[in-house]
């Protein structure tokens, strides 16, 4: 017999906007879908009080957490030469 997990849905916000979300984690690649951004062209932040974190693509975060729920995003620096 299949065990069906209850359902959830958290808001987070991305760039501002809110998304809900029926997972407790989100990767930054999930993240970068929401705002319809390359992984090849920005990085993913957790906006903080101090100085925001990082977040790889293939990076889980628990979203559970109220604190971990408001994300950035922003172009990579690219460099020509």
């Amino acid at each position: 017999m299949e065990t069906k997990e209850t359902e959830i849905r958290i808001e987070i916000t991305v760039n501002k906007k809110p998304f809900p979300w029926d997972r407790k984690t989100i990767t930054g690649l999930e993240v970068l879908d929401l705002a319809q951004e390359s992984d090849k062209e920005f990085d993913v932040y957790i906006k903080r009080k101090g100085e925001d974190d990082k977040i790889a693509p293939d990076q889980h975060v628990n979203i559970e957490k109220e604190d971990n729920r408001h994300f950035r995003t922003v172009p990579k620096e690219i460099t020509e030469g």
